[in-house]
């Protein structure tokens, strides 16, 4: 099979370059031929056989995005000559526009990966009535986006709940996440949340709750941020030092959120972690299937979870561990599957 995957991200560290660099070693390794077509913010970046990069700019309010210079024509010409089987699209700006373009104007199928909530992540970061205006366009985008691929897929239920009404209905498939081993003799100081951006926060849901959160339980309390050019400063750090946070973390707590996949968090728990999270959260439903007790509505029922967490914490552990990795398994095979529906 020869699959051409789009995306904004590839040469920079973060979830998605690191699904894309997964799925792309996994078919090569079952003898498919991949082709990567990424956005760059870089004019010159070391060459890789099969990816083809465009120019784009950063656009610092919108982290989640990558406005490439009119990728259409070249995509479409690029695409054209490598006999295409089956187009992937990971992208929410250019780069999607570009996977649909070919798909519509070379008539290859082609799916899509949502991996981001992008009325919401827009509408967060922007201020006052622009806010309204800007999620609003980003609807019609969504809408209109995603209606040129023949299937979408959701990393959780809570991002396919969510754009019901934008986006029709797809397969769950969750996002790879790396393995990492758990440190022994570790004393892990804080009730943490890990993100890539400070608006899931912007509530202060969770470091608004750090005194009565010290007073019951003898932790201090920390949103980590993962940041391309994380310095350790203001709890800023980058995507390669983010096991060294998940050792610091004594329970991980996801504050109400509109993330499309709670990556740190699986990355977290993978280790042999416990979670908590507020039930309007992309891992609430993850933790319900487990214990609904690790899920909290409000400030009170939040410490009554850290609580439960902690005194059931080797339990609850273990059964955590055990559920991500078994719902991570066969995340290419999954993949192929759809790609085999449509060629």
């Amino acid at each position: 099979m020869r699959i051409a995957i789009f995306t904004d991200f590839y040469f920079e560290k973060n979830p998605i370059s690191e699904t894309v660099r997964f799925l792309k070693k996994r078919y090569e390794k079952e003898g498919h031929k991949v082709y990567i077509l990424t956005a760059t913010p870089k004019k010159k970046v070391k060459g890789e056989e099969g990816v083809f990069t465009f120019s784009s700019a950063y656009v610092k309010q919108y982290p989640q995005l990558r406005l490439s210079l009119s990728p259409f024509l070249s995509a479409k010409k690029i695409v054209s000559g490598l006999d295409i089987d089956i187009i992937h699209n990971v992208g929410v700006a250019s780069m999607a526009l570009a996977a649909a373009t070919c798909k519509k104007d070379l008539e290859i199928p082609a799916i899509s990966t949502i991996t981001d909530n992008l009325p919401e992540t827009t509408a967060k970061a922007s201020a006052g009535k622009l806010a309204s205006f800007i999620e609003d366009t980003a609807k019609k985008y969504v809408k209109w986006l995603y209606h040129f691929y023949d299937e979408v897929v959701y990393p959780s239920a809570f991002i396919a709940k969510e754009m019901s009404g934008l986006v029709g209905n797809g397969t769950i498939i969750p996002l790879p996440i790396y393995k990492f081993e758990k440190k022994k003799g570790g004393r892990p100081r804080y009730i943490a949340y890990i993100s890539s951006t400070e608006h899931e926060d912007k509530g202060r849901e969770l470091t608004g709750r750090a005194d009565s959160i010290k007073n019951k339980m003898g932790k201090e309390v920390k949103h980590f941020l993962i940041k391309e050019k994380g310095n350790g400063k203001e709890n800023a750090y980058r995507f390669d030092e983010r096991k060294g946070l998940y050792e610091q973390t004594y329970i991980f707590a996801e504050p109400k959120n509109s993330s499309a996949f709670p990556y740190y968090a699986w990355e977290y728990m993978r280790m042999g972690n416990v979670a908590i999270a507020n039930e309007e959260s992309p891992l609430a439903e993850f933790l319900k299937e487990v214990d609904r007790r690790l899920v909290y509505k409000d400030n009170a029922s939040m410490l009554d979870a850290i609580s439960y967490a902690k005194d059931n914490k080797k339990e609850l552990a273990e059964l955590l561990k055990s559920k991500v990795e078994s719902e991570g398994e066969r995340i290419a095979e999954r993949y192929l599957q759809i790609y085999e529906k449509y060629i």
